[in-house]
């Protein structure tokens, strides 16, 4: 089951992750996005270190939450390319992602416990999804998959069915590897 949770820190998505076995970051080639890595980092570590005191502190009858998300790693999302790679500004920002994937997420979660991300930095991200604009919105005004909307050229959903498959393919690979 997968659940697609709101950018915040919030006591809904605190107990969604704490309920989840592992969780993927959608990261846009953003400065707000880099920003944002610290406060995910340190708020899930601060969660789990929490859920570990309370459920220790539980009866034994009593039904828990995992309390244990595995990081599977992070997928860049909402860029440009051009020349079929990103454009210079998105390439920087990129390299920022992938710097405070490592330093703001997976080190801090390793100091909780080195279970919680495993892995190599380059084994941590997942995929990159470019900004598909026009299909995008008629996807979600069809209700349809990018690939099967009415309108938009077959290059562009072609485009998106590969990204989106091999994003998949990576995600189930990494569970397979945790």
């Amino acid at each position: 089951m997968f659940y697609d949770i709101g950018p915040n820190i919030g006591p809904l998505n605190r107990a969604i992750l704490l309920d989840c076995d592992f969780f993927i970051v959608p990261a846009a080639c953003d400065y707000f996005s880099t920003r944002a890595l610290k406060t995910l980092g340190h708020s899930v570590a601060n969660w789990i270190k929490d859920w570990n005191l309370i459920s220790s502190l539980a009866p034994n009858d009593v039904g828990l939450l995992p309390g244990k998300p595995i990081f599977l790693g992070y997928v860049l999302q909402r860029f440009r390319m051009y020349g079929g790679d990103l454009s210079n500004a998105y390439k920087e920002y990129a390299r920022q992602l992938e710097r405070h994937v490592f330093s703001d997420v997976i080190s801090v979660l390793r100091e909780v416990d080195a279970d919680l991300a495993r892995g190599t930095i380059s084994q941590f991200k997942l995929g990159q999804i470019k900004d598909f604009t026009s299909i995008a919105n008629l996807a979600q005004a069809q209700g349809v998959a990018m690939e099967e909307v009415k309108g938009g050229t077959e290059n562009l959903k072609d485009e998106a069915r590969i990204a989106f498959r091999d994003f998949a393919q990576k995600v189930i690979a990494r569970v397979d590897e945790v």
